[in-house]
């Protein structure tokens, strides 16, 4: 691992605007939200532009992550991908079905995402001075 962020097949990152793409689906998911009570009306596809503009701009704030999972190995939508992904405690939160082409054939993407609690379970929490 070349950094707290980066692992063998994974990197954590900051959100891009090109992100905003993924944001929608995971909205719709809102099983989890509704059990938060934080449950948001529809939004269009601008609003998601804009925050993700938005959000790439900001200076990282320590108390609230906001992170792009990014695979660093060839085959993402692969079983042994997703059960990595599982392992470190992400959920799958959205699928879209049949959304991307490439080597032959569609496959699904998965939208996966873990909360900051989630993450630190059972890790060192990193000091925020």
């Amino acid at each position: 691992m070349s950094d707290l962020w980066t692992g063998e097949r994974i990197r954590l990152r900051g959100i891009e605007p090109a992100d905003w793409e993924g944001f929608p689906a995971l909205a719709l998911h809102t099983v989890d939200t509704r059990n938060a009570d934080v449950v948001d009306p529809p939004r269009s596809d601008e609003s998601f532009r804009a925050w993700a503009t938005e959000r790439a701009a900001r200076t990282p704030n320590p108390a609230a992550y906001h992170l792009v999972i990014e695979t660093r190995f060839e085959h993402a939508f692969n079983d042994a991908s997703l059960a990595l992904y599982r392992s470190l405690g992400f959920t799958e939160e959205g699928r879209l079905r049949q959304h991307e082409f490439f080597a032959g054939a569609h496959h699904d993407v998965v939208l996966l995402g873990i909360t900051a609690d989630e993450w630190w379970a059972g890790r060192a929490r990193p000091s925020l001075r």
